[in-house]
């Protein structure tokens, strides 16, 4: 009878219940007992509990304040959970709503949070990156989380010892991490998470494999076109580890490639032919060898991967597509049609040719 009554008389009760709950954790318990009774029931009843809960929000500010107490901050995070299960669009969607859940969670990554209580707190990431839409907060929230890596995780995962609760709190962050951006195709997610692929023999390496591969899998034509383009622009840096550059190449931008429609492929060939072409030229013009160097690894590094990349068209579009769409940007006047394969064969010979043995480049 008290949860019937509490179910149809809750608009008028809620502002009295949260003044409560914030000072009484007896209340607190009993009413989020009530509110995961609401969670088998309708959804539209689930909707006008959640939609009334809105206006009140700022009542439980005082959860997540520098001062306030473990026990607070534990609450406020339970509770913001809770909400967010039973209707995530009407939380979001309301700016009450929305804000109270960024604030909450800016707060719940600030520097001085454990490793521990962050990762607690990243499981409203999914919510904040598919939801919001400000741009604003968005770029708060990916700060963040982008000092969270830097501060919190360490230069190498080999610096941890496996069985160490340091090191499980260090991978529980990675797997939420890698989650968030399955869940929501974040391109922006995406980049601040780079340094995490750097490391080539990372302890986690294959389960973080296994998630870009399902993170490819899961995007749009327009999410997988950013996405290239971001990976495909950060690899042209000569400066970035190469091992995160030819992670960017053979887990991400090549299975992207893969998977878009032909359209898209063209799109992106097309832009990007020009680039790629003056790398492998440069190999086959003998720049290095007339200038008496050796290239460096960045360099290899570079003509490789456009290599691989160039490879890709061929596997992805018909020789008639290439002649007749891509040919012309490559060589725009007085074409046969088969000018961009002459020259990729020619560039691709001398780029094979080249004396590489002095450089290792990571598998």
């Amino acid at each position: 009878q008290i949860d019937e009554h509490f179910g149809t008389s809750f608009n008028s009760y809620s502002k009295i219940i949260l003044d409560n709950i914030t000072q009484n954790s007896l209340v607190f318990r009993i009413f989020m007992s009530l509110l995961d009774k609401q969670a088998s029931k309708t959804p539209q009843s689930s909707k006008t509990y959640v939609a009334s809960l809105m206006p009140q929000l700022g009542i439980l500010s005082s959860w997540y304040k520098k001062t306030s107490t473990q026990e607070q901050k534990e609450n406020a995070l339970e509770f913001t959970k809770k909400i967010l299960t039973l209707n995530p669009s009407i939380v979001m969607s309301e700016p009450s709503g929305s804000q109270f859940v960024v604030s909450l969670f800016l707060s719940l990554m600030e520097r001085e949070i454990s490793l521990s209580f962050k990762n607690e707190a990243l499981d409203l990431l999914p919510y904040i990156l598919v939801f919001l839409s400000d741009d604003k907060q968005i770029k708060k929230v990916l700060s963040q989380l982008s000092n969270m890596i830097s501060y919190d995780y360490p230069m190498s995962s080999t610096d941890l010892p496996q069985e160490s609760g340091v090191y499980t709190e260090y991978i529980t962050s990675i797997d939420k991490l890698m989650s968030a951006l399955i869940h929501s195709k974040s391109i922006q997610l995406l980049e601040v998470m780079f340094p995490i692929l750097r490391e080539s023999n990372h302890t986690h390496k294959d389960k973080i494999s296994q998630d870009l591969s399902e993170f490819v899998k899961g995007v749009t034509d327009n999410k997988a076109k950013e996405a290239f383009n971001l990976c495909f622009n950060t690899f042209l840096d000569q400066q970035l580890a190469t091992p995160l550059r030819l992670l960017l190449i053979r887990q991400l931008c090549l299975p992207l490639l893969y998977r878009v429609s032909v359209s898209v492929a063209i799109d992106l060939f097309s832009e990007h032919i020009p680039v790629l072409m003056e790398i492998l030229q440069q190999a086959k013009s003998g720049e290095d060898e007339q200038m008496n160097i050796e290239p460096d690894e960045a360099v290899i590094v570079r003509r490789l991967g456009s290599l691989n990349l160039i490879q890709s068209m061929y596997d992805c579009l018909s020789p008639s597509i290439i002649r007749t769409k891509l040919n012309p940007v490559f060589f725009p006047k007085n074409a046969k049609g088969n000018e961009l394969t002459t020259e990729v064969m020619k560039a691709a010979h001398a780029i094979k040719s080249e004396n590489t043995t002095y450089v290792t480049v990571p598998s």
